[in-house]
């Protein structure tokens, strides 16, 4: 008897799950919200475009607290016993925003008036009102 050990090497891009890979890429938050695109360099080393559609916008969240997420198909590892069939790539998107005072005055001014107004409804880490008032 023949007796095969594979041992699995970790990679620094992706992440398997069965069939399925899983990368996340950071976006600016220019990105997020403007469009992107990006080349990815699979295991085998060939590559491949991703891009967002024209008026997508990117989140690291959808409203219900899930991940957001990109799937391209047939572009996992391939099937076992099937190695013309492929999982998919599992795309986990995080959004990077601009730091403390990094933003210009007139940037910051410039952005509130082509962005949709704040809701009057905001998320607070403080407890409202505070304890002992």
């Amino acid at each position: 008897d023949i007796v095969f050990i594979i041992q699995e090497q970790e990679d620094p891009v992706f992440t398997r799950s069965r069939d399925d890979l899983l990368m996340v890429k950071h976006l600016s938050l220019n990105e997020a919200l403007c469009g992107f695109q990006f080349m990815v360099t699979h295991l085998d080393g060939t590559e491949f475009l991703v891009k967002s559609k024209p008026g997508e916008v990117y989140k690291s969240v959808h409203a219900d607290g899930s991940p957001f997420v990109k799937v391209i198909r047939e572009e996992g590892m391939p099937k076992c016993g099937h190695p013309a069939l492929r999982g998919n790539l599992f795309i986990v998107f995080r959004i990077i925003f601009p730091i403390e005072g990094e933003l210009p005055h007139e940037a910051i001014e410039q952005l509130s008036m082509i962005l949709p107004s704040p809701s009057s409804v905001m998320d607070t880490d403080e407890e409202y009102p505070p304890p002992g008032s």
